[in-house]
């Protein structure tokens, strides 16, 4: 035999009610969340700017031009210019399947001296090899040396991590790799996910 309170249902659609703004409401900061941590290590807002396109939901959703790379390398106030494509990959290694972002850049060494970062090992220099971050390899258990693999999609890659890298910014939880690899990756070689650049001081 059941007993029915009145507004029993109503007090259980409210409670329903809050823990669904609740969960929301942390949805939501979550989202925004990864995302300041995705641009606070992509800057350092008194002398660097980043171009992105302006219609995205994610930050890997960015897609602009290459050409407006050359653009800016040709502007005699502009200090220096960082293309970079972002991807999100499945990285397998020994200890298991992970996603991971793999950050794409034309010049390894230049990014990482931007980055003011400590390289154990080398810079990858092409498309077979990457800098696993210090924080990335920790975690996962990634040594100098490993050959990992990088998937997105049906598109496979396998790299070997050449240096292991410290620059106490959003990049230490990142592999960062040469542009071609991450356009093999992405299956597109016309696009980029953003800009960085520095305007020269006077």
């Amino acid at each position: 035999m059941f007993i029915r309170r009145s507004g029993t249902a109503h007090s259980i659609l409210v409670i329903a009610l809050l823990v669904a703004i609740v969960a929301s409401t942390n949805a939501v900061t979550n989202y925004l969340n990864f995302h300041a941590e995705a641009l606070a290590g992509l800057v350092n807002p008194t002398e660097t700017y980043i171009i992105l396109s302006g219609n995205f939901t994610a930050l890997t959703d960015s897609q602009i031009g290459m050409s407006i790379t050359d653009k800016l390398v040709n502007i005699s106030y502009v200090k220096h210019v960082l293309p970079q494509k972002i991807v999100t990959a499945n990285l397998t290694t020994s200890s298991g399947s992970l996603k991971a972002q793999v950050r794409g850049v034309n010049d390894v060494n230049a990014f990482l001296l931007s980055r003011r970062a400590y390289i154990n090992g080398t810079t990858a220099k092409n498309r077979t090899e990457a800098n696993v971050g210090e924080i990335l390899a920790r975690t996962y258990s990634i040594s100098l040396g490993d050959v990992v693999d990088l998937a997105v999609g049906n598109r496979r890659l396998k790299v070997k991590m050449v240096g292991v890298f410290r620059s106490q910014t959003q990049s230490d939880i990142e592999l960062i790799v040469p542009m071609e690899t991450a356009n093999i990756l992405a299956g597109d070689n016309d696009t980029i996910t953003f800009i960085e650049f520095a305007i020269k001081e006077g």
